[in-house]
């Protein structure tokens, strides 16, 4: 019978290959157009891969499944012309799910291969060279293109230079770790990436106003002997006249002025900005001055808040996010680390920093020209989000109580709540309720005998959860023992939920506490030091009781009433870079224990034990184990469209004590419609079981 409906499915599915491969693509090309069938690239050498190349071409024909163009077929269902000249069917069916036929374009042909030749430059390939050819065949036009990558050439010396002899000593220390070193492959992306660094790290010693545009690097090929002098040279700055004129006279010193370093002096902060802010007049306007100090270490700093009243936030928050420190040497790391941490806050749609030059303490209209002041606008989000979901299912059953297939119907519907900056300080607040139902799809047959058995509803679920999220740590810690730049939070989570099955019902408890902190932007770390889960089972059927007897040990403990209070600890490292395809690693590592205090004060206070020797806390026994699990992934960019990733998962758990074997809730499992898709729920992991037919399961 199997092999009866699965050949049915293929008939079926390569039938409608059929009628959609009949469709002509080439009523969406033009009259004297070619659809694009193919690209092919040859390169003549291993020197560079392939895969760049590829990756340059400018116009792709159309992705195939299992060898076929499905999606430009589908699309050639629909009648030619643009896409208001077709019905609405057409139009928002086979055109959107579609893909329309690709036609050749010789411009970007052309430009394929002229990046294609750019690239080889930027690679060292001076003498490389790239020709595309054409194959016309009926209305198909297939391309190639032909990579001569011919000799790749290195450098030979590499100088570093300075107009401006104050900064060549910092820009010497910073270059003796280059990876620019004689008999290295010329390659332009690595003095790009140089150029940044160094940049970057001049502006962390202070010197504000130096860019990129200072830094060139100079290119002699003239030795013939496929190896190139590289020279990198940063010009001093133009005098603002200069600039203006756009003209220099080298052999004049006045033209130009030295780099320096910049010192920062007041921070002015926005704290509800707003475009209606610019045209306000500032009387209106709240505008106090707070001295405060970020550490005992440091020393205080001057913040000028300018902000409507009554204020919505309270400015500690933002206080406390202000990395930059006064009298200390201008670096982006302050503001970097200051826009992290106001971002962390999760209360503004807008976070603007910049710097304005500062005025003179003693003369207010004469400027500083090495202090800067840092300005900080912020715009706040609206506090109150509502979100809700609706869902409707269906799911196939084989009921071995009613000795019967079925299948169920089921809805859910849910309903959050979050409530940003509640307590004016940039907390959030968070709900959200549950409700969901299920009964049987023959509900409403003439099968009475079933019905009977059943009520209308099968099962029931309902549960509702709140948390609160501090971005701060809370007790036992002060402010002054740690800072803001790791962006610490304090969570706290309550939550509980009722279930009710034809058998059975379930109420479960859980109340969370717990602090998590980034280290850097690659490690996190999260200590929960309280983690109280409490489940309460009522069975409602004596002849329900008689078969969990029968089942495993880890399955019948879904069904009595345990209690667990864990302590546990997570660290999370993650090298992947924003906005950048590279290589990363990925790596996790749990360690929870639970029942150590409660049993030590069991064991101390000498407590009785219940028939199973087990204490209990209002009579219900806890859980005592220690687990420790890890994740870790390894991503590997293949080309700009392909990705090889390498996963281990594993871990151990140990129950002693109290414990008998591990809660349920805290097994380790396998399985699921994405991991092992040839296992249905309980064939793998914890609560897999191997029954007889005859046996009674819910």
């Amino acid at each position: 019978m199997e092999i009866k409906k699965l050949l049915n499915l293929l008939f079926i599915f390569f039938l409608s290959v059929i009628l959609i491969t009949a469709c002509s693509p080439y009523k969406h090309i033009s009259k004297d157009g070619y659809l694009l069938s193919k690209n092919k690239v040859l390169v003549d050498s291993k020197t560079l891969p392939k895969s760049d190349f590829v990756n340059l071409v400018r116009q792709d024909p159309n992705s195939t499944f299992l060898g076929v163009k499905l999606g430009m077929y589908f699309y050639s269902i629909s009648p030619s012309g643009e896409d208001s000249t077709v019905n609405f069917f057409h139009r928002n069916v086979f055109r959107r799910l579609g893909q329309k036929p690709v036609e050749f374009n010789k411009d970007m042909t052309y430009s394929s291969s002229q990046e294609m030749k750019d690239y080889l430059r930027i690679k060292g390939c001076f003498d490389g060279q790239v020709a595309d050819s054409v194959i016309y065949k009926k209305r198909k036009a297939e391309v190639f293109y032909h990579v001569n990558i011919g000799k790749r050439y290195k450098i030979d010396t590499f100088f570093v230079n300075a107009e401006d002899s104050t900064i060549l000593p910092s820009v010497l220390e910073i270059m003796s770790n280059t990876p620019i070193k004689k008999g290295i492959y010329y390659d332009e992306t690595i003095f790009s990436d140089e150029r940044d660094r160094l940049t970057l790290e001049l502006r962390r010693q202070g010197y504000f106003d130096f860019s990129t545009e200072y830094i060139s690097f100079n290119i002699d090929t003239a030795n013939n002997n496929y190896s190139t002098k590289v020279n990198l040279f940063i010009s001093s700055k133009r005098k603002a006249s200069n600039i203006e004129n756009d003209s220099v006279n080298l052999e004049n010193d006045n033209a130009f002025t030295s780099f320096k370093k910049y010192k920062m002096r007041n921070i002015y902060i926005y704290p509800e900005y707003s475009t209606e802010l610019l045209n306000t007049d500032l009387s209106k306007l709240d505008t106090s001055i707070i001295y405060h100090r970020q550490k005992d270490k440091f020393g205080l700093n001057k913040y000028i808040v300018i902000a409507p009243t009554p204020k919505k936030m309270n400015i500690k928050p933002i206080l406390r996010s202000v990395m930059f420190q006064r009298d200390s040497l201008f670096s982006p790391v302050y503001a970097e680390r200051t826009y992290n941490a106001l971002n962390q806050l999760r209360n503004f749609k807008f976070i603007d920093i910049s710097y304005i030059p500062s005025v003179l303490d003693n003369n207010l209209t004469e400027l500083d020209t090495s202090l800067l002041d840092c300005v900080i606008r912020l715009s706040l989000v609206k506090p109150v989000q509502i979100s809700t979901s609706l869902e409707a299912n269906f799911s196939a059953v084989n009921n071995s109580l009613l000795e019967t297939n079925s299948s169920n119907l089921g809805m859910e519907f849910n309903v959050g709540l979050s409530h940003k900056n509640t307590f004016k300080n940039a907390e959030i607040f968070s709900s959200n309720a549950k409700a969901a139902f299920e009964m049987r799809s023959d509900i409403f047959s003439n099968r009475v005998d079933t019905i009977s058995r059943w009520s209308l509803v099968n099962a029931l679920e309902a549960g509702i959860d709140f948390g609160i999220e501090f971005p701060r740590f809370l007790i036992p810690f002060g402010t002054k023992f740690y800072s803001m730049q790791f962006l610490p939070h304090t969570t706290i989570k309550a939550g509980y939920n009722f279930q009710k099955r034809t058998y059975f019902e379930r109420s479960i408890f859980n109340l969370n506490y717990g602090y998590s902190w980034n280290y850097s932007t690659k490690y996190t770390h999260a200590i929960i030091p309280v983690d109280i889960n409490f489940v309460k089972v009522n069975i409602t059927s004596q002849e329900y009781v008689d078969f969990i007897s029968t089942l495993d040990r880890r399955i019948r403990y879904q069904y009595s009433d345990h209690l667990v209070t864990a302590s546990r600890y997570s660290f999370i490292y993650n090298s992947q870079k924003l906005n950048k395809k590279e290589d990363f690693l990925y790596f996790r590592f749990n360690i929870e224990s639970a029942g150590n205090i409660i049993n030590l004060v069991n064991k101390t206070a000498k407590s009785t034990q219940n028939d199973l020797k087990q204490y209990t806390i209002f009579g219900i026994p806890y859980n005592q184990y220690l687990r420790t699990d890890f994740d870790i992934k390894k991503y590997i960019y293949l080309t700009e469209k392909q990705s090889l990733v390498f996963r281990a998962y594993g871990g151990i758990g140990v129950p002693y004590g109290n414990s008998k074997g591990l809660p349920y809730e805290k097994s380790f499992f396998s399985g699921g419609n994405n991991n092992h898709r040839a296992w249905e729920l309980r064939e793998l992991g914890p609560g897999s079981s191997k029954m007889d037919d005859s046996k009674l399961m819910y």
